[in-house]
């Protein structure tokens, strides 16, 4: 079974149609049993963003408006889970590309050119080492809050460019609990 990870990039003024296109998604069989939706926050310098704690409860809010449709399978795919890696694109083999053809290390890279690492046109070899430049150059180190911290199984200190504050890990555990909340409604 082929499952599509669908970001869908969140910000305040798009939420209720992300939300209408969730039920729209829905309606389509092959999409229910393929596609994993995930919300994502936007950071822009264009569009009014969410603050840390909206951006919980907007979450939060998507997936109860999921819970709503019945789509269980992607309610309990916004619940956070066990990670062994702070990020998926710190593994050598995980790479992200824009629809120009321009390979990064990182998401929160594209867009700007000067961050791209390579192209569709350089072979995987090249690929793979400009990969890991770029993985050598974020620091891994973690804080005794974070050390000690129950949650940070689930978050590992948060992405390795934008590492959580103290206010961003309460959002963090408001966001876990109130979909673990979610998900403990549905039987089976």
């Amino acid at each position: 079974d082929t499952v599509f990870n669908l970001r869908l990039n969140c910000y305040p003024a798009n939420l209720e149609s992300l939300m209408e296109l969730a039920e729209s998604l829905y309606r389509i069989p092959q999409v229910r049993e393929h596609v994993a939706l995930y919300l994502a926050p936007v950071e822009s310098d264009t569009v009014e963003t969410f603050l840390p704690l909206d951006y919980a409860n907007a979450h939060i809010r998507f997936t109860e408006h999921l819970y709503n449709l019945g789509w269980y399978s992607q309610v309990r795919n916004a619940m956070v889970s066990r990670r062994s890696s702070p990020c998926d694109l710190l593994k050598p083999e995980g790479f992200i590309a824009d629809y120009a053809g321009n390979f990064y290390a990182c998401e929160n890279h594209i867009g700007r050119v000067s961050s791209r690492i390579a192209t569709f046109h350089n072979d995987i070899a090249y690929i793979q080492a400009q990969k890991k430049t770029q993985l050598c150059a974020y620091d891994r180190s973690l804080t005794e809050r974070c050390k000690n911290c129950a949650y940070f199984p689930l978050c590992f200190s948060g992405c390795p460019m934008y590492r959580r504050s103290d206010s961003q890990c309460a959002t963090f555990q408001k966001m876990v609990l109130g979909i673990l909340e979610i998900n403990s409604r549905i039987s089976g």
